[in-house]
Order: C-alpha cells, then structure tokens, then sequence
C-alpha cells in the first residue's frame, strides 16, 4: 500500500513539473481561444466552434458560420470572435454582433450593434461594453460604457484616448487595450495605457474602491525588438501579407515600455494576469490576484507562440480547479494539440 502511495505521488510530481499532452485535435486550423465549462472544451477557430469532451476528448459537435446571415460572423484578425457563457446560454460576439446559441449549437437570439466594440460581458441585466471610436486625426478612444438590454447607453464609466501620433510615431503602433471583467455585482476594467490599477464599478456604474496592481512593466530594449522581428520573418502573418522585414523596421514604433498587464481574465473571484515577462521554451509569466488584489502566485507556463509585441487578444488557454489548459501547435506533424499542467492558486 505504501509503494502505491509513492507511486502516485512521484507521479502527481512530475506532472506539476513537466507539461503533459493531452490529445491531437486535428480538425483545428487556427484555434484563438479555449473555455471549459460542464466537463466540455470549448475551442474557437475562426468563426466556428468545436466542442470536445474533456473526458476523452473527442470531438461532441461544431458549429459557426462566416457570413452576415443569422448566426454567422465576420471573422477579424486583430479581434477574435470571443465566447463566454451567460446563464444556460453560449455567448458568441464579434467587433459589430453579439449571438446567443444553446449549447448544442442552436441559435437562440442575436442583436447587432450599431458602433464597433472590442469586449462585450452580460452585466446584471445590462452589458458591460468597451466601445472603440477614432476620429479624423488618427486618435483612438476606447470607452467602459453600460448599456441596457436594448443596447441603448445607460452611462458612460470610463474613457481613455491615444492621442494622435507625432510625426516621429507614424506607423504601426503596439495597440494598448481596455479589458473587463465581471463578478456578476462588480464590473473590473484595466486600461493598458494605466494598469497601476484595476478600476472597479458596481451595477448601476458607481465606481468603487480602485485596486493597485503594484505590477512593474518592461523595458523595451533591443532584445525585445529583435525578438519581435525574429517572430515575424517565421510567422504566418509574413506568410500572407509578404511585408518585408526592413520595410517594417521603418514603420513600426516601439514604447518606451510594454504594459504591465498583457492578457487579463477574472474567472471564479481569481484576475489570471499574463505579463509580458518569458523566458525559455515559450513560457509567459502568471501573476494570480485574489479579488482585492492580493497575490496568490507568480509562475511561469508554457503559452506556445507568444511575442512581446501583441496584437490582438489571442488566448488559447484556460484556468480550471488548479489546472491549465493550453494549445500547442506541433510543427512537424501540423496539427494542434491539448496540453495540460498542473498549478497551484497559491504559493506553496
């Protein structure tokens, strides 16, 4: 009985230690993100989404369609169709359309929106929306505003603008984002421009109490810049657009520093937090907040192929019960695979 013991907890050790491959998911082309909910995964590739079970991952069901028809959608490469769950429904939105779909696939309702937005969340009985506008002279606002149910503006709770770039900035721009997050009665905001804070508001939009997030951000230096013009001459988006490396270099500005916050998710009264921190075999720095903002731990995970400079919001991986879910790409065989890892919430 004793060596059973020892068994199971030299294994439990060395899977904390070192990644473990789940499964080939082969149907899966460009997956941008991953949910788990009810003992099903949830992946989202393109506008079409595959559900898996998590027992045996086999493949359940699909759905998704690229159009402008009932349920369909436009994909984006900079903003990626999000998922999320509300209640008995799965919640589907793009940049223009928000969709509800049972969980079979069947679709329920939809509205579309009349102004371009970047994240969407089911809020009490309204949504909690960060709405995106540019002006004439190139500035950028990104806006926190609570709407009702029909999508008629209840009150605007927070704004930020990227002033238009100087002459010496033109060109392509690192983007610095807004996301939020919902406990159900508390809407949590983090502006990339400023993330010494997470911002906090309660259902009718009071704001409350801030967060300091006391998280230090990164230096641009050279390595950073090379390290993102490495990434590009191997990546697919080279591939499809052929922009020359040196053309490049003389369009694109880097800040001073990177955000502090690079990916930030509340999930079960935890923020996930990604940094822009890595070191080897692509493993990206975790920071786990408690609700009032305590750390619970700092620790580095595997996260594919992930670069410094990000655009968009990719997020191919999921926190459930102590347990991180990630997708990997085998370049040899081409296919994606589930991996999984297991991670304390708190330091041990």
């Amino acid at each position: 009985m004793k060596r059973i013991a020892v068994v199971i907890f030299l294994f439990s050790c060395v899977l904390y230690v070192f990644p473990g491959k789940l499964s080939v998911l082969p149907e899966l082309r460009r997956p941008h993100s991953l949910v788990i909910a009810g003992g099903e995964l949830y992946v989202v590739d393109g506008v079409e989404v595959y559900i898996y079970s998590l027992s045996d991952y086999q493949l359940l069901r699909k759905f998704g369609k690229k159009g402008e028809g009932p349920g369909e959608f436009l994909p984006s490469r900079e903003i990626p169709i999000q998922l999320q769950f509300f209640k008995d429904f799965l919640v589907l939105n793009s940049t223009t359309k928000i969709a509800y779909f049972t969980k079979q696939g069947k679709l329920v309702k939809e509205k579309n929106i009349p102004f371009t937005f970047t994240q969407i969340l089911p809020f009490g009985n309204n949504y909690g929306v960060v709405k995106f506008t540019a002006t004439q002279n190139h500035a950028q606002t990104y806006s926190v505003i609570l709407y009702d149910a029909n999508f008629r503006e209840i009150k605007k709770l927070y704004s930020s603008t990227r002033p238009r770039p100087s002459q010496a900035e033109r060109g392509i721009k690192i983007p610095k984002l807004i996301y939020i997050g919902s406990t159900g009665n508390k809407l949590f905001v983090v502006d990339q421009k400023d993330d010494s804070y997470i911002r906090v508001f309660d259902l009718s939009g009071k704001p409350l109490k801030p967060i300091k997030t006391n998280l230090p951000r990164l230096k641009v230096d050279e390595s950073i810049k090379k390290e993102f013009l490495e990434w590009f001459q191997t990546s697919k988006f080279y591939k499809i657009f052929g922009v020359r490396v040196e053309e490049l270099k003389r369009v694109l500005h880097f800040p001073e520093y990177l955000p502090a916050i690079r990916i930030f998710r509340l999930k079960g009264g935890i923020f996930y937090i990604q940094t822009y921190k890595t070191k080897d075999n692509n493993q990206s720095e975790f920071i786990f907040l408690d609700i009032n903002g305590n750390q619970l731990n700092r620790i580095y995970l595997p996260s594919g192929e992930m670069r410094k400079v990000q655009i968009g919001t990719h997020m191919p991986y999921s926190f459930v019960r102590g347990r991180y879910y990630y997708l990997v790409e085998n370049v040899d065989s081409e296919e994606w695979e589930l991996h999984m890892k297991e991670v304390p919430l708190k330091k041990n």
